[in-house]
């Protein structure tokens, strides 16, 4: 027969597999700490690549070796539109993981953020290979 428990002796009973496996694992990092450790990988992994982006974009319109063709346009396109992607993601990206969560305050965007991020994602077109 199955004796049923209250909600007291429940979670005192979670209470105590807690501290047991807190005992045999004593070097775990708590949750904050790993959201923390997350946050900033990904706030590190965004200014990494909003450098990049931004040398992209002056070596495109200051670049002395790039031919004034379609590519050239398109790398400037294309980072700029990164760039969004990069402030957009750094607001609203993965809860967990975004390295400024709540950044962009402008209600519009708040609104339309997940159309902001479908089309952030989609400017990367598959067309033809310029050929010269």
């Amino acid at each position: 027969m199955i004796k049923s428990m209250t909600q007291e002796q429940a979670t005192e009973g979670m209470n105590i597999l807690k501290r047991a496996y807190e005992l045999m694992h004593p070097n775990m990092p708590d949750e904050d700490a790993v959201k923390n450790a997350d946050q900033t990988a990904a706030g590190l992994i965004t200014c990494v690549s909003a450098c990049f982006l931004i040398l992209m974009i002056l070596m495109t319109l200051f670049g002395q070796r790039m031919k004034r063709i379609g590519i050239r346009w398109h790398v400037l396109n294309c980072s700029i539109w990164g760039l969004l992607h990069l402030a957009h993601n750094a607001s609203f990206g993965d809860t967990n993981k975004a390295p400024w969560p709540g950044y962009i305050k402008d209600q519009q965007w708040v609104d339309a953020a997940k159309q902001v991020e479908c089309f952030t994602r989609s400017v990367f077109p598959a067309g033809r290979e310029h050929k010269s």
